[in-house]
């Protein structure tokens, strides 16, 4: 079976279909690559102009961030987008 990466993208927010979870349960990398690089919710919410309770729902997958905040969150945390937001895989 070949998994190739699938953006799945609304409105410019990166979603995550609930089957899709990955990584132990988790949507995404952002607590685990924030936490690397020594930021606490507080800088890292204010590094990108938004709320600390934000970051937690995107940590949590309550929440997705828009595409540009992705690319700010990354950047935040020295990594890229598909790093910190894993892609959807489909089977082909």
């Amino acid at each position: 079976m070949n998994m190739d990466p699938v953006l799945f993208s609304s409105g410019g927010t990166v979603c995550y279909q609930e089957s899709d979870r990955m990584n132990n349960g988790r949507v995404n990398n952002l607590r685990k690559y924030r936490e690397k690089a020594g930021l606490s919710r507080e800088e890292i919410a204010q590094a990108a102009d938004l709320d600390p309770k934000t970051i937690y729902r995107y940590e949590t997958g309550r929440q997705s961030p828009n595409v540009y905040t992705a690319q700010i969150l990354a950047n935040c945390c020295h990594r890229t987008v598909s790093e910190v937001f894993p892609l959807i895989s489909s089977a082909k």
